[in-house]
């Protein structure tokens, strides 16, 4: 998945399964678009890794914090 397909998904262009959605979040975070754009972007980034449904270098933030 691209960036510019991923911000599509996420900005509600494009009809997509969960799974999908927290992909392109993930691609977001992972090409640091997500933390680039702020607002409600990059909220929604960090929450969706503190919330272990997103990965952050490699490991999600609970595994972060119980390390």
């Amino acid at each position: 998945m691209t960036e510019l397909e991923a911000f599509r998904i996420v900005n509600g262009k494009v009809n997509c399964r969960d799974h999908q959605w927290v992909e392109a979040w993930q691609v977001l975070i992972d090409t640091g678009v997500a933390s680039n754009l702020k607002g409600i972007v990059e909220t929604t980034a960090a929450a969706l890794v503190s919330l272990g449904y997103c990965r952050h270098n490699g490991h999600t933030y609970m595994e972060n914090n119980n390390a």
